[in-house]
């Protein structure tokens, strides 16, 4: 004899649909109403439950002057949309001098390295080898 739980399959249908919800919220949010004070530029104060943008500040904020104005937040959606739609590069499109290394300046629009590149960098010598390419590659714990 089967046993159904229609209550749990409504609550974990619920969660899905409000995670889907806050994905999509989360998503929607432009930059005037992100700058709140319509000043022209958003600040951390003003970013509230924008996780996205909370978590790569320093990606967003190219020129370091501690807020983030509209071309600045266009470059992080759109090099956000173009990381999510593009493959994974590849260890030698990264090198781009072909020295068997990758430095900061040869990662382009890869921000999820960028954003993990001190633990990627393992041996903490500012530069990442194969090795350690592939290892953030798998997601290797980092030693």
């Amino acid at each position: 004899m089967k046993t159904r739980t229609p209550g749990l399959a409504l609550a974990l249908g619920l969660i899905l649909a409000a995670a889907g919800v806050l994905a999509a919220e989360q998503a929607a949010v432009s930059f005037d109403e992100l700058d709140a004070d319509h000043d022209g530029y958003v600040t951390d104060e003003e970013i509230g439950n924008y996780m996205a943008l909370g978590r790569d500040w320093d990606l967003a904020d190219r020129n370091d002057d501690n807020r983030i104005d509209r071309e600045e937040y266009q470059h992080f959606l759109t090099g956000r949309t173009e990381q999510a739609a593009a493959p994974t590069p590849s260890f030698q499109s990264l090198d781009s001098d072909g020295d068997g290394y990758i430095t900061e300046d040869e990662l382009g629009n890869y921000m999820e390295l960028a954003r993990d590149w001190e633990p990627a960098d393992r041996n903490d010598d500012g530069k990442l080898d194969r090795a350690e390419f592939s290892a953030f590659q798998e997601g290797a714990p980092s030693e």
